[in-house]
């Protein structure tokens, strides 16, 4: 929900401040000596160029034929990359509440980012994008004022500024309807396939398509869970009404 310098939105925060969060431990290992080895900005770089790829294949194919789904994790920990986000502390210095000059502040800062272009792009010419934001009920009674901050300021933000459909999910509710946990992002970009990240303390740790695995059994069975969520949501899920943007 991290690095300032690149300009994507993900999932809680962007990569200027948002890189998908979650965890799959199978993969960490391998992930954290990448980025010991080749160093976390090129990491961070590689990514990106490959998340661009992702995008133009989606753009290359029939637009009925393609669709873009993030799956959002509870996130458990504060994210680092808050502090000194400027849309964070203008809600937090107005008592957590988010009035015009808030959104306008994170309007003013997520403008630049690629996704933002990417994903009007995408609605543009009718590819559906849809974020699923799932949370803990149990957790959310009292949430602590950062998490309050992710789920009904910064995705909603993004949705209003892309035109994505912003639903929220109770973690209990999905357990319950038979669609197992996930402690990690799943995310679906159209002709790509699937995307997971996996974050620790707060931070992006590693992140994958899994198209680039050789192991397709763990791409259907994350493809199978997205489109599973995509349903849930569909019938049950709460649809979040995006801010308005002058």
């Amino acid at each position: 929900m991290c690095d300032l310098s690149i300009p994507t939105a993900l999932g809680w925060k962007t990569a200027e401040h948002v890189l998908e969060i979650g965890c799959l431990p199978a993969l960490t290992t391998q992930s954290a000596l990448h980025l010991a080895a080749g160093g976390a900005d090129d990491e961070i770089s590689d990514f990106e160029a490959r998340l661009a790829r992702a995008w133009e294949r989606i753009f290359s194919q029939d637009p009925a034929s393609q669709q873009i789904i993030h799956v959002l994790a509870p996130p458990t920990e504060y994210p680092a990359w808050l502090t000194g986000f400027s849309p964070f502390e203008a809600w937090t210095q107005n008592g957590c509440d988010a009035n015009e000059k808030v959104w306008q502040i994170f309007a003013d800062i997520a403008e630049p980012w690629s996704y933002i272009h990417n994903a009007r792009r995408a609605i543009a010419i009718g590819i559906t994008n849809v974020r699923i934001c799932v949370l803990k009920r149990t957790d959310w009674e009292s949430a602590p004022s950062w998490l309050r901050y992710l789920a009904e300021v910064h995705l909603p933000a993004i949705s209003a500024m892309t035109g994505e459909a912003l639903y929220r999910a109770w973690a209990e509710d999905c357990e319950n309807a038979g669609i197992p946990r996930r402690d990690c992002d799943v995310n679906l970009y159209g002709a790509d396939g699937v995307m997971i990240a996996g974050y620790e303390n707060g931070d992006v740790n590693w992140r994958t398509f899994l198209a680039d695995d050789p192991d397709p059994d763990q791409s259907r069975k994350e493809h199978g869970f997205i489109l599973a969520m995509r349903d849930f949501v569909f019938a049950r899920g709460e649809l979040v009404k995006a801010p308005e943007f002058q």
